[in-house]
């Protein structure tokens, strides 16, 4: 009887841990446009950490890059409701409005996001960069200063030297420099 529990036991734990998903693998889905699994892979990640301000953040991305830019701000407010002090959730409200043009109010949770991130979070810096170099309506000289800042912060993030090429891209559209990037 005792080794029939402890089977069941172990085989519980065993496939338990089979479905649990972590961040990484929740943004990974997204990144592979699997909307679906990375929708019920936040919600299994929320239901753990429902104050966590970081996991918000990329569930309204998974949204937001799934052309569901209501939804995605809806998820991006509830983080910064839950919790106010995690700059990222201002920078997907920021971009959800630099894609609407409204810009004065989408600099401003910029602002706060940076404000909170506090020149020690290049992740922060990245994302609103990325929206300057991404957005119908870009912001070069904006998103150079960021990446500048990201990159004294983390001179190994091969993210800096992606998006300062994708920039680079976009204002040119000459690709070697941005390859040499």
């Amino acid at each position: 009887m005792k080794t029939t529990n402890y089977f069941f036991i172990a085989s519980l734990l065993i496939s338990s841990s089979m479905f649990s998903q972590t961040l990484s693998d929740a943004i990974k889905q997204t990144t592979n446009e699997q909307f679906v699994k990375a929708d019920a892979s936040f919600k299994g990640l929320l239901s753990t950490q429902p104050n966590n301000g970081e996991i918000y953040f990329y569930y309204g991305e998974n949204y937001f890059k799934n052309d569901n830019e209501g939804t995605a701000n809806t998820i991006y407010q509830k983080g910064a409701d839950l919790n106010a002090t995690n700059p990222l959730c201002y920078v997907g409200l920021g971009k959800v409005q630099w894609y609407k043009n409204k810009t004065v109010e989408a600099k401003a949770n910029f602002y706060k996001a940076s404000t909170l991130a506090a020149g020690k979070n290049a992740t922060v810096l990245l994302k609103i960069a990325e929206v300057y170099i991404n957005a119908g309506k870009k912001d070069f000289i904006e998103a150079n200063k960021l990446l500048d800042a990201a990159q004294k912060l983390e001179p190994k993030n091969p993210e800096v030297y992606i998006l300062r090429g994708d920039a680079l891209l976009e204002q040119s559209n000459d690709g070697s420099k941005a390859i040499s990037n």
